[in-house]
């Protein structure tokens, strides 16, 4: 049995009434999942618990932009974006930006502990 017949039944009206109750059930729901999405997305944005704010200090110390990172060094520009933004990199990203800043992981990122546990 499909959407409309259950609704046809249930309400006991008629197609084009069911086609528009039905439209704003799922507009309903899909509003308040994307405002759930969104509340979780922005708790997600305010606990950081690896900052790369070092980065750009050892960068500007070693005389390096990030146009040589992308350029010179074929860094994607996405990783460079997601080091901006504090987000996710790649263990394998912070291997290169050490080797081609010839520093240590303290020299570009910052731990702050939170209440990610396993």
């Amino acid at each position: 049995m499909n959407t409309n017949t259950v609704i046809k039944r249930f309400f006991n009206i008629s197609t084009s009434y069911s086609v528009r109750i039905r439209t704003l059930l799922l507009k309903q729901f899909y509003a308040n999942n994307n405002y759930i999405a969104t509340e979780i997305c922005k708790k997600a944005e305010k606990r950081e618990m690896i900052k790369y704010d070092k980065l750009w200090e050892t960068m500007k110390s070693k005389g390096i932009t990030q146009y040589d990172l992308y350029t010179r060094y074929h860094m994607n520009r996405s990783q460079l974006n997601r080091l901006r933004h504090n987000r996710n990199v790649e263990v394998n990203t912070i291997d290169k930006l050490c080797n081609i800043l010839n520093c240590n992981i303290e020299d570009i990122m910052t731990h702050y502990p939170d209440d990610n546990i396993f």
